[in-house]
Formats: structure tokens, sequence, C-alpha cells
């Protein structure tokens, strides 16, 4: 029983620690988010206002270039892979942009919606919790003496 509490604190101190880390490293990026959220968005816009085929082809080309601009971003954010909590959300919305983004976009543009809401929704939740950590991260810089 003794060495249960004992491990269930000393996990407790170790991800508070691990939390403590990733406020301090998020803290130093938070202008580098703040472009690579914008990438994001810009290229998920064009995405959105492609009001037929040949447009969404244009906006494929487009989100190439701020797919590669997002890579660029995160091997200056976290070269490897161990600073930020936010990589996996980042590579996320990266594979959605390349890929099912745009398809669900096309299968929407053809009749069918049902996947781009789907992909929206994930796509949503995705950004929704970065920004929700980035503003903790803000109070967290806010908050030091």
């Amino acid at each position: 029983m003794l060495a249960a509490r004992t491990s269930a604190a000393t996990d407790e101190r170790r991800e508070h620690k691990r939390i403590k880390r990733f406020l301090a490293f998020e803290g130093q990026h938070l202008a580098l988010h703040g472009r690579l959220l914008e990438v994001i968005r810009s290229a998920r816009a064009r995405y959105d206002a492609a009001p037929h085929e040949k447009a969404l082809a244009s906006a494929r080309l487009s989100a190439a270039r701020a797919l590669k601009e997002l890579e660029d971003g995160l091997i200056t954010l976290d070269s490897k892979s161990v600073g930020s909590r936010l990589l996996a959300d980042y590579r996320a919305l990266h594979a959605s942009l390349g890929t099912a983004y745009p398809d669900a976009k096309l299968a929407s543009l053809r009749g069918d919606a049902a996947a781009l809401e789907a992909e929206s929704a994930r796509f949503d939740r995705t950004l929704q919790a970065m920004s929700a950590w980035l503003e903790d991260v803000k109070k967290a810089q806010a908050a030091k003496p």
C-alpha cells in the first residue's frame, strides 16, 4: 500500500515536471506557433473557398507549398521532436491538409458532404486543443515573475 502511494506520488511529480518543461519550451516559441497555425489556417481556407474542382486543384498546389513551409517550421520548432507537446497535432493537421481534407472537399463538391463534415470536425477539435494549450502557455508566461 505504501509502495503504491509512493509510486503514484512519484508519477505525479514527474508529470508535473514534464508539463512544466513543455510550458517553458512552448513559451519560448509562441511566435513560431502563431506563424505555423496561420499557415495551417490559410491552407485550409483555400480549400474551403474552392467552389469547383479546378479551384480545388489550384488550392492543392498552394497547400503543397504551405505544407513544405509547415515542415520547415516544425524542424525549426523542435528538430529533435522532444520539446513541443504539439508536434503530434501539427503532424495530424499536416496529414489532413495533404490528403484527407482536400479529398473530403472533392467529395463534397461532387455531392457527398459527410466526409468533409467529419474531417472539418476533426480538424477543428485539433485546432481548438492546440489553441487551448497555447493559451495555457501564455498564462504560464504571464505568471512568471
